[in-house]
């Protein structure tokens, strides 16, 4: 194995057990012993495959952590008061404005007979 392998001895053990991993899975999937150019292929795939995982994932950590942009955050609180306001001047005989607006003097003024107050 050493020889067909060529630089086994010369590595770290953990170079050794990844070469033979290597080895392990092409005899799997080819029934074959293959030879040293086809091992280094097998490594080279092997090796982009693992740094494209790598980078897939810290792109989707990076999505999934950035703030998200919502348009209410932005959006300003409409001012009800203001819009009443304006309502009443084109109708003026319109009560529930009045209600909202808090002012049962004119409620009074438009219907005596208007029942439900604070």
């Amino acid at each position: 194995w050493n020889n067909h392998l060529g630089r086994a001895k010369a590595h770290p053990r953990g170079v050794r057990l990844r070469t033979l991993i290597y080895l392990w899975i092409h005899i799997i999937f080819n029934n074959s012993m293959p030879d040293k150019k086809s091992i280094e292929v097998t490594q080279f795939f092997i090796f982009v495959a693992v740094i494209t995982l790598l980078l897939l994932s810290a792109l989707n950590i990076e999505n999934y952590l950035a703030p998200k942009e919502v348009l209410g955050i932005e959006a300003q609180e409409p001012n009800n008061d203001e819009f009443w306001t304006k309502f009443l001047e084109e109708n003026p005989d319109y009560i529930p404005g009045w209600v909202e607006l808090g002012r049962w003097d004119k409620v009074k003024q438009v219907d005596p007979n208007w029942f439900p107050q604070p």
